[in-house]
């Protein structure tokens, strides 16, 4: 009975030990290095926690890894105490040691059932992956208790044939019961910690990002799962062990795996049935949520100014979010749609597994459609709640229209009760301030760049002349008309390392619609280099017309903005498609 109960615990204790080196190792691939961002005040203050834990900055790998090792051999040897009590005994006799020694060996099967529970957690596995995996964990099963037994070959070890009263086909059938059930309990804690994940980094973590408080809840979950399995299947061990027991010794060997079996059972499926009905845990996708389509179902044509030519694009009106642990989600792109993403996020203050979806989707949406304004707007709402989304709208300031509302903008993040800026950037916030002609802002915040790490060793952008009233303007045709619905856009331009120039719609600086003579103008501009863009009806321009039927007038090319050549009028671009 001893023997029983230091073998449970043992798994148990080896079940903790799995969990917290699951943690650590996760840790190491979820949590770079933030502290030179752009982060909340909240934030920084979380991730020197994080970066100070052992457990998540990878210091006590090595010795959690020696101790799961440890405390593995000695449950393996317990093990083998309990499914043959004739082992301890046979090591001492010289005539039996060899066939003990070769019976303790049939446990590596155990070791590679370790390798795989790791790899299914560490890994992404196939249908056809799951049953190889199901048949390897019921013969390997089936084969230990079969070998190691003492109703299998292993008996009392008095001689090498099989012993008096072996049971072979009943220990196998044993085995293979204990290697289904380790496959279950696997199976289904991989499904419970999927989720756990989900919750956790979307919902309770409070933050778009691995935050201290989810990784303690995820070490949390992790370790209660990890252990109360491994306590169950040690307890199945014991009851279908292969030994001469009767039917009544063997059921009240299943009191204890029963039990905790309930526990967790109810815990797991307590804390799901609350997910689902709080945060909309098991449904599939932001447009299942929202009630929109998921799928674009027409496109538009982009033509792009290129340096060297000009291009058509599919413009597939179609947006897309992400979570933290969540695939990419899409939905139908129109303003209804995003207003329907917009009503989710105001219904659900406290969050739901698509609260950073549903953001990534808004401001994907706006910038897809060319709404500038609405774009960058929704970019400073989600910056609160999304790192991501804070870095490319610091970025994109930098070169926007010089407006008081764009200023705005980076003026939030001086705040510094509110953010820490790190030295990456600071710079960033340096050149941003330049842009708005502010150099002493600049300089102050190129001092802090260097304070807080930054490399400040090649700046060259505090001595740059400074435009703050650029303009570009001109006129657009189609087949000697002005294109009804179409929008031309100002994009920044930074030439290629490869030469080869592609269409990012986050470069754009400001969109505009053309009006009924096919007349834009742009203002409000910094010095720079700028190409432009169209987006308009594929009735209008094919997005699939042939390069031989697409002829453009004055096509513009790079547009450069300087202090001595702040406007730039273009000649009329003509495009002919017929």
């Amino acid at each position: 009975m001893k023997k029983a109960i230091a073998f449970i615990a043992l798994m148990i204790i080896s079940g903790i030990v799995a969990g917290l080196v699951l943690v650590s190792a996760i840790s190491q691939i979820a949590t770079p290095q933030y502290t030179n961002l752009l982060l909340t005040v909240k934030e920084k203050a979380d991730f020197g926690l994080m970066i100070k834990d052992p457990l998540l900055n990878g210091k006590s790998l090595g010795l959690l890894s020696t101790i799961f090792a440890i405390v593995g051999i000695a449950t393996l040897v317990l093990l083998l105490l309990n499914v043959n009590p004739n082992i301890g005994k046979a090591f001492k006799e010289k005539k039996s040691r060899l066939k003990a020694a070769v019976a303790a060996l049939s446990c590596i099967p155990c070791l590679l059932l370790f390798a795989v529970i790791f790899n299914k957690f560490l890994d992404t596995s196939t249908p056809s992956a799951d049953l190889l995996s199901f048949l390897f964990f019921i013969v390997s099963g089936g084969l230990l208790w079969l070998a190691a037994g003492e109703t299998g070959w292993a008996g009392d070890f008095s001689s090498w044939k099989m012993g008096s009263g072996a049971q072979p086909f009943k220990s196998f059938v044993l085995g293979a019961v204990v290697g289904g059930a380790a496959y279950g309990l696997l199976y289904m804690c991989g499904w419970t910690l999927q989720k756990y994940f989900i919750l956790v980094s979307e919902v309770l973590g409070r933050s778009g990002e691995p935050s201290y408080l989810g990784w303690k809840l995820l070490a949390k979950g992790i370790i209660y799962t990890f252990s109360l399995s491994s306590g169950i299947l040690g307890g199945l061990m014991l009851a279908f062990a292969p030994m001469r027991m009767n039917s009544k010794q063997r059921l009240s060997r299943l009191v204890l795996p029963g039990v905790l079996s309930l526990v967790l059972l109810a815990t797991v499926f307590g804390v799901y049935k609350d997910a689902v009905a709080k945060y909309d845990m098991g449904r599939e996708t932001l447009a299942a949520v929202t009630g929109v389509p998921e799928k674009a179902t027409e496109s538009r044509t982009v033509v792009l100014f290129k340096p060297d030519n000009v291009t058509t694009l599919d413009w597939k009106m179609q947006a897309e979010g992400f979570g933290l642990m969540l695939p990419n989600n899409t939905i139908q792109l129109t303003y209804e749609n995003l207003q329907k993403v917009e009503h989710y996020l105001d219904g659900h203050k406290d969050a739901s597994i698509f609260t950073t979806t549903a953001m990534n989707t808004l401001s994907d949406g706006y910038f897809r459609l060319w709404d500038m304004t609405k774009g960058i707007d929704r970019e400073f709402k989600n910056s609160e709640r999304l790192l991501i989304e804070r870095l490319k709208l610091l970025n994109q300031i930098k070169y926007l229209p010089i407006t008081p509302e764009n200023l705005s903008y980076l003026k939030a993040f001086t705040d510094e009760n509110k953010w820490y800026v790190g030295g990456k950037s600071a710079l960033n916030m340096a050149k941003a301030f330049m842009h708005f002609g502010m150099i002493e802002e600049a300089q102050a915040w190129v001092k802090k760049s260097k304070e807080r790490g930054g490399d400040v060793s090649d700046i060259t952008f505090l001595h740059n002349e400074i435009l703050r009233d650029g303009k570009v303007y001109g006129k657009l045709s189609v087949n000697g008309k002005a294109p009804l619905n179409t929008r031309v856009a100002l994009l920044h331009y930074e030439k290629p390392k490869d030469g080869k120039y592609t269409f990012n719609y986050r470069n754009l600086v400001d969109a505009r619609e053309i009006d009924s003579t096919g007349k834009f103008v742009f203002e409000n501009l910094g010095r720079g280099e700028y190409v432009l863009a169209l987006m308009t009806g594929k009735e209008t321009i094919p997005y699939n017309i042939p390069s031989e039927k697409l002829k453009v007038k004055n096509a513009p090319g790079v547009v450069r903005l300087t202090v001595d050549a702040p406007t730039r009028k273009l000649e009329e671009i003509a495009i002919v498609t017929q």
